[in-house]
């Protein structure tokens, strides 16, 4: 997918959403009811059941109570923000992929309600993400821990689960990351421009790294407990960033 694309890119977000029907499906019926609704503003819910060829109990919220499917709310909530008109080097997608970095090498999405949390371990930390929310146009919340040994995390002070989607649709995993997961890194590093690609590798290593002074030969280490087949993805693409075959060691 294109993600560059605003209309494949607004589809896929929409059926991220559960049901019994395809979301964009969802979406393509309640805007077809509010196109012939505008059109014939005195008709009940019957009568545009009949003229639409759509069940009555289906569409009659959206008529009698303002109602509308979650798939329209949240690809709504995306338009509002403007996450789905996306250009390469420019906000919001910077922000976004930012996060998308920040889900796979110190964070998570939650499978239930798609909503994001990230890991926090340093004041540098805090001062990066709250950029990433900046740019994409909306705060997070920081969650206080009070266990002294686990992490600080935030997440989204508002839209959490419409902006886990999105994360989820450009490339984000949800659910746990371990060697049994099927995780891949997003494709659109692919075609990104070398700025994406390195802010990608940097918010990356910023959360995956441990300093090693000892070693002047490998300087910054870090272990991934991922599957062999990542790890491979993983290295080649940060070895592409760097352009030094011999910088990056791993397996």
């Amino acid at each position: 997918m294109d993600i560059m694309d605003r209309q494949a890119l607004g589809k896929q977000f929409t059926r991220t959403y559960g049901g019994d029907r395809d979301g964009w499906k969802r979406v393509t019926e309640y805007r077809q009811v509010q196109k012939y609704t505008a059109e014939h503003p005195n008709q009940g819910s019957a009568a545009v059941s009949s003229a639409v060829n759509l069940p009555r109990g289906r569409i009659r919220p959206w008529i009698e109570n303002d109602g509308c499917p979650d798939p329209v709310r949240g690809l709504q909530t995306c338009e509002d923000h403007g996450w789905l008109d996306l250009d390469w080097l420019e906000l919001p997608f910077t922000g976004l992929n930012s996060l998308v970095a920040w889900i796979f090498s110190g964070g998570s999405i939650d499978r239930e309600g798609f909503v994001p949390q990230f890991t926090i371990q340093s004041a540098a930390d805090y001062d990066r993400l709250d950029a990433a929310f900046d740019a994409i146009g909306i705060g997070m919340e920081v969650l206080r821990e009070t266990d002294p040994k686990r992490a600080t995390e935030a997440k989204p002070s508002t839209a959490a689960s419409a902006l886990g989607r999105l994360l989820h649709v450009l490339g984000a995993p949800v659910g746990a990351k371990n060697p049994m997961s099927d995780v891949s890194l997003p494709t659109y590093l692919d075609e990104a421009p070398y700025p994406d690609r390195l802010t990608f590798a940097r918010i990356y290593l910023a959360n995956r790294k441990t300093t090693r002074p000892d070693r002047p030969n490998t300087p910054v280490q870090f272990r991934e407990e991922r599957s062999p087949a990542y790890r491979r993805e993983l290295i080649a693409f940060l070895t592409d960033v760097v352009g030094s075959e011999g910088a990056i060691r791993g397996g």
